[in-house]
């Protein structure tokens, strides 16, 4: 699949997935989820539904991007980063220009992504709806951040 053929593809889906929520068709927005999931060969085969499929696709995305790489959370004004390999929440700042602080290369305000934040059944982060937490997988939005060692 060429690249116009790709983002034809997502637009496509995005749209069915966008038209299935907007009625509650719960089965056709999953349906587009997955098409969308399969177009990113990152999270293929992942249970965006699970903590471990979620967090798995999320180093998958990050993974290999320049220190600092940022998925955007929208539905919690965050942002996810990986930390030594860690999968790592952020909130946003007010002032996108400004640092986060770390102590030993952690974020002062970083929270970890772990199995005691997720909800199992909602399948989802705590702060989440279902669909947000899979939509910053699915549909992601990248920012930069900067960090800057506290002393």
């Amino acid at each position: 699949m060429n690249e116009t053929e790709a983002f034809e593809a997502r637009y496509r889906y995005l749209v069915q997935l966008n038209s299935a929520r907007s009625v509650g068709e719960l089965a056709a927005a999953r349906a587009a989820e997955l098409a969308l999931q399969a177009l990113r060969p990152e999270l293929a085969g992942l249970d965006l539904c699970s903590c471990s499929g979620w967090m798995a696709g999320a180093k998958a995305l990050l993974c290999g991007l320049p220190p600092g790489s940022a998925l955007v959370d929208a539905a919690c004004d965050g942002l996810v980063v990986l930390i030594e390999g860690e999968v790592v929440g952020l909130p946003q700042l007010m002032n996108a220009a400004s640092a986060y602080h770390t102590e030993n290369g952690y974020p002062v305000l970083g929270r970890d992504a772990g199995e005691h934040h997720w909800d199992g059944e909602k399948k989802c982060w705590e702060a989440h709806r279902p669909a947000h937490a899979r939509d910053v997988l699915l549909l992601p939005s990248w920012t930069t951040v900067q960090f800057v060692e506290v002393v």
